[in-house]
């Protein structure tokens, strides 16, 4: 890598709308706050409501927009409930995480 390839370029989010995946705390929490900070509309979703919300009142407090959409990206009818209310995302954080115990390729499609 070159010094070149290594550098930043600042995007314009002001007007962008960022989906983040896990967005109920730890990095996915900061990726939101972040984003939010600095002009983009956020949504986010995870499997529980209750740290959702926290996070979109810390981001509404500090003057974001945030929308708050329980989802387990797991389930297809929650992503598909997810694709209607989010509306149209132009940048996709995929934040949600999940623990397996086994080697990556020994893991399955279901897994």
């Amino acid at each position: 890598m070159n010094e070149k390839s290594m550098s930043c370029v600042a995007v314009p989010l002001s007007g962008r709308s960022v989906l983040v995946t896990g967005g109920g705390g730890g990095l996915g929490q900061r990726f939101a706050e972040t984003l939010a900070r600095n002009g983009a509309s956020v949504v986010i979703c995870g499997r529980r409501p209750e740290p959702l919300e926290r996070v979109g009142e810390v981001i509404r407090s500090a003057g974001g927009f945030v929308t708050v959409i329980p989802a387990d990206v797991t389930r297809e009818e929650d992503l598909q409930r997810l694709v209607e209310s989010a509306g149209p995302i132009d940048i996709l954080v995929n934040n949600a995480g999940y623990s397996l115990r086994a080697p990556w390729a020994e893991v399955s499609l279901e897994d």
